[in-house]
């Protein structure tokens, strides 16, 4: 038998939290997302009381998550469109990425850069995971990135 207190206090620092970011109002978002996951999960009402009180919990809910929401809305807003150069697969067209998202760069010369260290460290041996050379795959495109679309070929 295990005894002991698993229920030790530590001692209170204060936390200053971001409120006005957009990274807590994804936070407080993702955490009252999870708690409507939640309560949805735990099945139907099995009486009219236990239904009126889910019922008003995801009112509350909802009423927690609005300024949140109306907050990142706002910023989402501000948010200008990007236009730049993807590198793309030439047979699929699908949009390489790397550790730092999709291969989008804002010049085409940008891209052709990525393109050609990626093809001089393929040839010097460190492949990698790469099966082949990038120019024999790569093809650069225009592309527009918005809020609204997300990535978008341009003609």
């Amino acid at each position: 038998m295990v005894r002991g207190n698993f229920f030790i206090e530590t001692p209170h620092v204060p936390v200053k939290a971001n409120t006005d970011g957009v990274e807590y109002a994804l936070r407080r978002f993702s955490a009252v997302s999870l708690a409507i996951l939640f309560s949805r999960f735990f099945g139907e009402a099995s009486c009219k009381q236990e239904l009126d009180q889910k019922q008003s919990q995801r009112i509350v809910d909802l009423a927690r998550i609005h300024p949140t929401v109306k907050r990142l809305w706002e910023a989402m807003q501000k948010v200008q469109p990007f236009d730049g150069y993807a590198i793309c697969n030439k047979d699929t067209g699908e949009i390489a990425d790397n550790l730092y998202g999709l291969c989008i760069y804002e010049t085409e010369q940008d891209a052709l850069e990525v393109v050609a260290k990626t093809n001089e460290a393929y040839e010097k041996g460190r492949k990698g995971n790469a099966t082949s050379a990038f120019k024999e795959f790569a093809e650069i495109r225009k592309v527009r990135v918005t809020v609204e679309n997300g990535v978008e070929f341009v003609r």
